[in-house]
């Protein structure tokens, strides 16, 4: 049932004085300055004007006249902005529709081909009535955001990316309307930083919709503060980092919840093959010059060895056909596509996985696969994981140390004591019973939760010195 246009719009008010949009834009409106890949955007249109310019008219091109088939009530919704995001979701949607619960899950992205759409998501579209929310709240609101964030933000945010704090206006009233519609028990992500998944959080507390985070990466001490209902983090390696991340909140509001912490493992889908591995593995980052990364190839091709390559799913596909074309007719290089690849396929290839600051080390890791922690150039954000000081990858420091590496008898390797005991720190259920199970172990957690079931025969307390978190883990 659509509620009135003065709720809608004093909800939205109401949201917006709570949790303003510079932290619904988290990174952008935060944290700019501690990500140097965001300081090279290369945009035609520069300016809060332009940039204005610039959002209006993809918002009314986004129009669809087109009916959403959203059920009227649902017992969780699941929300996936991206193809990592949904893959670390994956197998517990399913384990929960296997089970009959009545599950809705949306997205903002077209799907990859990687899977059927065997989840059933559903793609947002904005309605006429959207847009027209959309830009009344703009037009009661810009004059106050563009004087504060000229006042409190460098130039860059304003200049750059001024579309990302007008993000809120479009999810913030979709999202009341929605949840308004379906009226979840339980809200799942698997992201805290971005846009869109901020706003969802936002409206669900505002309502008093239970909230629950499935990591999907590894996380820093520069994310926001966790403020869920339930967080089903990776290991004790993330959970310190969120106690870190405390300090990131500026401010806590009585709408937020005290979160139950989670030890479950790392959720993405991913099982080892006992099939011949030929390649080096090289995950290419976001952070990588193209240029420098096929520098590097050819210097490993001319070393003799043949590589895998996967670029990261939100590589631009400008970016893809350089590679791809700057790397024609070298028959030793082969590419790994994240749009119809798995991960774990493309890992099961390798006997040795060369990256920088990526979750793949994790999952290679996982898979017994010798991971080696190489820059292409210096980095304010060097071993921004923690995997190198953590004992998951090696560092080779320069390419005669990493041609050293791939290049040593690799057949057998097996993990160290001490590598294993890092890989726990970084995936709880890792050579646990639930290895391999851990959308199962989230599903069956989220069942009793949402019946107030108590959970002590999947976990166990820790003990912890913290006020701000109540934590378990899965017992050993």
């Amino acid at each position: 049932m659509e509620i009135s246009v003065l709720k809608w719009l004093s909800d939205t008010k109401n949201i917006l004085e709570i949790e303003g949009e510079s932290h619904l834009a988290y990174l952008h409106g935060q944290k700019i300055h501690l990500l140097p890949h965001l300081h090279n955007n290369s945009t035609r249109y520069k300016g809060a004007f332009l940039r204005t310019i610039a959002f209006i008219k993809l918002l009314i091109f986004s129009v669809r006249f087109k009916k959403t088939s959203f059920i009227d009530k649902v017992s969780f919704l699941f929300f996936s902005g991206t193809d990592n995001q949904r893959n670390a979701l994956r197998s517990t949607l399913l384990e929960l529709k296997n089970q009959n619960f009545p599950v809705l899950a949306i997205t903002t992205q077209i799907l990859s081909k990687l899977h059927d759409n065997d989840e059933g998501y559903e793609k947002i579209y904005l309605s006429p009535l959207d847009v027209f929310k959309t830009l009344l709240i703009f037009f009661l609101r810009f004059p106050h955001l563009y004087g504060a964030l000229k006042k409190e933000h460098p130039d860059l945010a304003v200049n750059n990316y001024f579309h990302m704090f007008l993000e809120p206006y479009i999810f913030i009233p979709y999202f009341i309307k929605l949840l308004t519609r379906v009226n979840p028990e339980v809200v799942v992500v698997s992201n805290d930083h971005n846009v869109v998944n901020r706003c969802l959080i936002a409206v669900s507390h505002y309502l008093g919709i239970r909230t629950a985070y499935m990591q999907h990466a590894s996380v820093s001490d520069i994310f926001p503060a966790l403020r869920f209902n339930y967080a089903f983090l990776d290991g004790m390696k993330s959970f310190e980092c969120y106690l870190d991340c405390e300090n990131n909140s500026k401010f806590k509001s009585v709408s937020y919840p005290i979160p139950v912490v989670f030890l479950s493992g790392q959720k993405k889908d991913i099982s080892p093959c006992a099939i011949e591995k030929t390649y080096i593995g090289y995950a290419v980052n976001l952070l990588d010059s193209l240029e420098d990364i096929v520098c590097l190839l050819r210097a490993l091709v001319n070393s003799g060895l043949k590589i895998r390559l996967r670029w990261h799913p939100g590589l631009k596909s400008n970016d893809i056909r350089f590679l791809k074309k700057s790397l024609r007719g070298i028959s030793a290089v082969t590419f790994s596509d994240p749009s119809l690849e798995r991960v774990d396929d493309f890992i099961n290839q390798c006997y040795v996985l060369v990256a920088g600051n990526s979750s793949i080390h994790l999952e290679g890791a996982i898979l017994g696969v010798r991971c080696v922690y190489y820059e292409l150039n210096s980095s304010r954000l060097y071993d921004y994981y923690g995997y190198v000081s953590e004992g998951i990858a090696e560092y080779a420091k320069n390419i005669e140390e990493l041609v050293s590496i791939c290049n040593e008898d690799n057949n057998g390797y097996k993990h160290s004591e001490a590598r294993v005991k890092a890989i726990k720190r970084y995936s709880a259920s890792y050579a646990t019973k639930w290895q391999g199970r851990e959308g199962k172990l989230v599903a069956n957690t989220l069942q009793k939760l949402r019946s107030d079931i108590g959970v002590g025969d999947l976990y166990c307390v820790i003990d912890v010195d913290s006020s701000t978190f109540n934590i378990v883990n899965i017992p050993i």
